[in-house]
């Protein structure tokens, strides 16, 4: 496996590998974030990448971020670690129960009805990834990659997964890894590089066929070589074991010439919709999802489009995520650390408690960036500030920000600083941003990777931050890698105050074990002193994560329990699985981020205070 099972990577727990156990450079695991989410998180390692791969490794991201329709992964989170001295790049999308395509059919839990109707959400699905790819696709549908929930209805749901080989046509040399793909339901042309719409095509009518069937309409499978393979759908005529009604459309579907194919999942969506008798909607419009295409749109006046002009945005891009006042309990949810709390009282709350008296002294709050290992409460901290201030809050990811057009970033950071703006001014008191991963948005320009996207990017940043506190918009930024993040944005003026956030001390260690028992069912007398010696080296995440598994063998324990009274947190059960939970971050990953620090502070000429965060 790439990481280690049970242990912190970028404020997630993986639990379980899902797939991918024979890819050397990309895995997908069960994991969970630390308020306890369950997510998919999918892992690259950039040093093991085939060539094909390299210098773009997060593709498959960008893909999935910009896919609206339910059938595909729900995007949560991007970002980039450090796991082993390497930086690895992440993204999360939301969790459900499910199980392959491969084990429904194993089980004979399909009817006909059934699995036409999953194919047809996959073509609703792929329709939007036609457009997005230009006309390319996904490139391998196969039972593995098709993932089923069930509804309470008790019927199912189809999700695409694998957007790892989401691609444009080409015509030779794809780039994307073909030694990944299924072969088994790989289009002919495609063992020759050429990867086209009817390639997709192919793939569903064999999916669909397999899924009618339980077998293949020829006699391979993917214990046999790709070479083998081939030279058996190529010699072999197809046997299809379904309905009448069916069989002309599954043989055109497969066909081995893909000229004499349905051109693209829409012709063969609208084929299966005239078999179903179903109404058929003018040249799938439904599948369109969200957003206007102006590839199909260009497409229709007969105009061939340049390049550039693809990826020009029809509209001004925006941002679109929530900003809106927090409210909770402010720092009073935050364990020990009363230097902290008294530090950013004083430097914002009570300022913005008092604007008039607070303007008349000239003394405004300043934006900030907390630095520091994963788990740390960097994020926490932020979230408390705002519940504590009163003020507008909006929590932004890379992905927010992302675009798939040009210069689309920028447009989307001028919005969400205008939007803010707007807030502060409703809001009375200001609009605090936390800028979750700033270094992903923020990275250095003098690196030999830069390019033009990135410094216009950076370049927007730092006119918004040079002026944005008068207008009452607090930019609070945090980051794992403060090394990585462009020299400019710290300087004064920008980001006045750049703190390190280190693990917590044992006071604040013994306030969070109360904190997160307080909520549970748990025995009176546990000694919470005792237990904060013995988490010593651990984040703020590894304790709340140590709890939550204490309560969920309790609830195990309980639901087993024959006179079903509730099994309570006990001490024991705390010490164990505290013995058996490793720190997220090790003492070399510490020498490291101390280091960090340190070189800051004498490259910067003062010492500025270090403190830890509880979350």
């Amino acid at each position: 496996m790439m990481i280690e099972l049970n242990k912190s990577f970028a404020d997630y727990i993986p639990s379980e590998l899902i797939s991918g156990g024979d890819c050397s450079y990309r895995q997908v695991y069960k994991a969970m974030d630390w308020e306890g989410t369950e997510v998919f998180l999918t892992v690259y390692d950039p040093e093991k990448l085939p060539k094909c791969l390299q210098g773009d490794t997060v593709k498959e991201f960008r893909t999935t971020y910009n896919m609206t329709n339910e059938v595909f992964p729900q995007h949560v989170g991007t970002g980039a670690a450090t796991y082993e001295g390497r930086s690895m790049p992440f993204m999360s999308t939301s969790f459900f129960d499910y199980k392959t395509l491969r084990e429904v059919v194993s089980s004979k839990e399909l009817e006909e009805k059934d699995a036409l109707k999953i194919v047809y959400h996959l073509l609703i699905g792929l329709k939007e990834l036609l457009y997005y790819t230009k006309g390319g696709g996904h490139y391998n549908i196969c039972p593995d990659t098709i993932l089923l929930s069930k509804t309470s209805e008790g019927t199912y749901t189809a999700h695409i997964s694998g957007m790892d080989h989401a691609s444009e046509s080409c015509n030779g040399n794809p780039d994307f890894d073909t030694e990944t793909l299924n072969h088994c339901f790989r289009a002919p042309e495609s063992f020759l590089g050429r990867f086209s719409p009817a390639s997709d095509v192919y793939s569903v009518g064999m999916l669909l066929a397999y899924m009618l069937q339980g077998v293949y309409p020829y006699d391979i499978n993917e214990s046999m070589a790709k070479d083998k393979i081939l030279k058996v759908v190529r010699a072999g005529k197809p046997k299809f074991d379904v309905a009448d009604g069916l069989k002309p459309i599954l043989s055109k579907a497969t066909n081995k010439k893909a000229s004499d194919r349905y051109k693209d999942v829409v012709e063969l969506g609208e084929a299966l919709m005239n078999y179903m008798g179903m109404e058929k909607p003018k040249r799938f419009s439904c599948f369109s999802g969200k957003k206007r295409n102006i590839f199909e749109t260009e497409k229709k006046k007969g105009k061939k489009m340049e390049m550039d002009e693809l990826v020009q945005s029809p509209e001004t891009p925006s941002f679109d995520a929530k900003i809106g006042v927090k409210t909770g309990a402010g720092f009073k949810a935050v364990a020990g650390m009363e230097d902290v709390k008294k530090r950013l009282t004083r430097d914002f709350v009570e300022v913005v408690s008092h604007p008039e008296l607070a303007k008349a002294f000239g003394i405004m709050p300043s934006n900030l960036l907390f630095f520091g290992a994963p788990g740390t409460g960097k994020t926490f901290i932020t979230e408390r500030l705002a519940e504590e201030t009163g003020m507008a809050y909006c929590a932004v990811k890379p992905s927010d920000i992302g675009s798939i057009w040009l210069h689309g970033s920028v447009s989307i950071i001028k919005d969400l600083f205008l939007k803010a703006e707007g807030m502060a001014k409703e809001n009375k008191r200001g609009c605090i941003l936390l800028i979750d991963e700033m270094e992903a948005v923020c990275s250095r320009r003098d690196t030999p990777k830069g390019n033009d996207h990135v410094n216009e990017e950076v370049a927007e940043w730092l006119t918004q931050l040079n002026n944005c506190v008068e207008k009452n918009v607090f930019v609070v930024g945090t980051t794992n890698c403060l090394e990585r993040i462009d020299r400019a944005i710290i300087r004064k003026g920008r980001i006045d105050e750049v703190i390190y956030i280190g693990l917590p001390d044992s006071e604040c260690r013994r306030q969070l074990f109360e904190l997160e028992l307080e909520k549970r069912p748990h025995e009176e007398g546990i000694d919470v002193v005792s237990l904060s010696k013995m988490t010593e080296g651990y984040t703020s995440s590894d304790i709340s994560y140590m709890v939550k598994e204490t309560a969920r063998k309790s609830f195990e324990a309980s639901i087993k329990n024959e006179n079903n009274s509730v099994v309570k947190i006990s001490q024991k059960m705390l010490e164990e699985v505290i013995c058996q939970t490793t720190p997220s971050v090790s003492q070399n990953e510490m020498r490291h981020y101390e280091k960090m620090r340190d070189e800051f502070i004498r490259k910067n000429g003062s010492e500025r205070r270090h403190i830890g965060f509880l979350a």
